[in-house]
């Protein structure tokens, strides 16, 4: 059979139980498998010249509507009626006939029916009872004999007050039976011509009706069983081709199927956001998080995976400051052991000045976390490292700071409260071991962790996610916190007799970390990608550099370029000279 790729129907019926009934009934069959475009029922008699304008609005619905099939549940008449109209309008559909005039050679026989498209028409087929005619025809001998089946039919139809056939005398009938509408206002609608009931029972409507209409829908069904492969389709009758419908069927690749909501019709709409349709009848699917919609929306095509590669030109410009701030932290502490005993070794914090000189290696070797792509266990290190590494670093000049500020304390009695405090391991580790509890507390409850971001549409950003924004913001506030101290401790310390301007240094490079990390700040915000972790990296590379050329270059220019300055007695003459201008005397100790 036929594909006929259908999605809709019309279902034209008439107000007799036959019309009614059948098109009722057909479309509870039909109504979870095709679109009903619309369902007219019209008069009994629409032949008569009175109802011309009404088959003219019921042909001109038909043209306009999206429907395909067109179902007529009503008797011939009507049908020749209706088929007469729609020659005369020119509107092609495909009709589907009920049992009533499937097989009417008078429908079959008017000029022009082939304009109009095809005509499937689809017929009960019945088997004979054996005896149950002459069992009719004993009860219609003896009307009020009982019979449980002639009396439920007689309820339904009940007998005609008169006969309206001639029996003859061997009980055939010479005209044909048929059931009989009553005068308008009579109380009876249809009746029973008990001498005709061998006719009535084979004509019996209910049951009549109810094969008609499995008939009709069953064959519908496959009729309707579409496999989609063409759209707009057109049909060609008699030589000329006739569009059935407007609507879409199959879709282009990159849109999908939708229902318009007034009408039986599905037009094609693009897939949005990150979806994509193969065409046909193919409803819009999204892509995974890892994948991107084509350019045409057909398919998902895979993200490329993007991280801040050793090979991009930013990585290794940042691994170059890396290596060579790590290379320069190493030779000066080369230096610096070479020169362990001399008073600007011990002016820079003695053993402490080495202790600043791994934890600056140790920031420098962090960066590597910042480069390639990103782990887990990389983003748990890479930040917390350096933190707590840089943390020491600064706890570690302040603690120097305070030493000195110590040492030149003019008051006695602020000298030697001082005094109290002047340990400068147990400074650097109390001023360490609150970053380290900051830190120890973001690794447990919301540690730094691989991210995949899938914001960009043709790529995916691994990245290290901070885990909790608060503490990331605790930890860089509390390194600020200490920098700001050894900022103030160094400030105020440019009025002590200072030979090496150790203070202004520090003051210059607390001064650049400070700055660098408020430019941090906003560039970190509205950075977004792989870049993210080069800012960082970057802000890394700027807080190093400033302790490692601000602390620790002067004294390498002193040891290697100005070795008299390298001397205890130069140191205290220079003092001794200081104070002798101002006409103070400094407080000094023992050691």
């Amino acid at each position: 059979m036929e594909t006929l790729h259908w999605e809709s129907v019309g279902v034209i019926g008439s107000e007799d139980e036959y019309g009614k009934y059948g098109v009722e009934s057909l479309i509870d069959h039909l109504s979870i498998d095709v679109c009903l475009e619309f369902k007219e029922i019209l008069p009994t008699n629409v032949f008569h010249n009175s109802y011309k304008n009404r088959l003219t609005s019921l042909l001109q619905m038909v043209s306009e509507s999206t429907a395909e099939g067109i179902v007529i549940f009503t008797k011939t008449s009507n049908v020749r009626a209706i088929l007469e109209e729609a020659i005369r309008l020119g509107v092609s559909r495909t009709w589907i006939a009920s049992d009533t005039w499937s097989t009417s050679d008078e429908i079959r026989s008017l000029k022009g029916i082939q304009t109009i498209g095809k005509v499937y028409g689809f017929i009960v087929k019945r088997n004979t009872v054996p005896g149950f005619e002459e069992h009719v025809r004993s009860f219609t001998a003896q009307p009020k004999m009982k019979d449980s089946f002639f009396s439920d039919y007689l309820k339904h139809y009940p007998a005609c007050p008169s006969p309206t056939a001639d029996i003859t005398p061997n009980g055939q009938d010479h005209q044909n039976c048929s059931f009989h509408d009553a005068d308008e206002g009579s109380a009876t609608t249809n009746c029973t011509n008990i001498q005709c009931l061998t006719k009535h029972i084979d004509q019996d409507m209910s049951y009549s009706i109810y094969l008609a209409v499995n008939v009709v829908a069953q064959a519908l069904h496959r009729l309707l069983k579409c496999d989609y492969m063409k759209c707009n389709r057109s049909a060609t009758f008699s030589g000329r081709e006739v569009t059935v419908h407007n609507c879409s069927k199959v879709c282009p690749r990159g849109q999908e199927l939708n229902h318009d909501k007034n009408t039986c019709c599905k037009t094609c709409n693009f897939c949005v956001s990150n979806q994509y349709s193969r065409g046909g009848n193919e409803t819009c699917r999204s892509c995974q998080e890892d994948e991107y919609v084509s350019p045409e929306r057909d398919c998902c095509l895979k993200k490329a995976v993007a991280f801040l590669k050793w090979t991009d030109g930013f990585a290794v410009v940042l691994a170059a400051f890396g290596v060579a701030g790590l290379i320069f932290t190493l030779l000066v502490a080369a230096l610096f052991i070479k020169h362990r005993g001399t008073p600007i070794v011990k002016g820079t914090g003695g053993n402490l000045c080495f202790l600043i000189l791994v934890s600056l290696a140790t920031s420098f070797g962090s960066l590597c976390a910042f480069i390639g792509k990103p782990t887990d266990l990389s983003c748990k290190v890479g930040l917390p490292l350096f933190i707590i590494s840089f943390s020491l670093c600064v706890s570690c000049i302040l603690a120097n700071l305070f030493q000195i500020r110590v040492g030149f304390a003019f008051n006695a009695k602020a000298h030697d409260r001082l005094m109290r405090f002047n340990n400068p391991v147990a400074i650097a580790t109390g001023c360490v071991s609150i970053q380290v509890a900051l830190v120890a507390a973001w690794l447990a409850l919301a540690p730094p962790f691989r991210q995949e971001v899938s914001t960009y549409r043709a790529k995916v950003v691994v990245q290290c996610a901070n885990g909790s924004d608060a503490m990331f913001g605790a930890t860089l506030s509390y390194i600020a916190f200490l920098a700001v101290v050894c900022f103030l401790f160094s400030f105020k310390g440019k009025r002590l007799p200072d030979l090496y301007k150790n203070s202004s240094f520090i003051t210059v490079g607390m001064l650049v970390y400070l700055v660098a990390w408020m430019l941090f700040i906003p560039i970190y915000v509205n950075t977004s990608g792989k870049y993210v972790q080069a800012v960082e990296a970057s802000a890394m590379l700027v807080s190093n550099y400033s302790i490692l050329c601000c602390h620790f270059c002067p004294k390498c220019y002193i040891i290697l370029f100005r070795k008299e300055l390298n001397n205890e007695r130069v140191i205290l003459d220079y003092i001794k000279k200081h104070y002798e201008s101002k006409g103070v005397s400094p407080v000094t100790t023992d050691k």
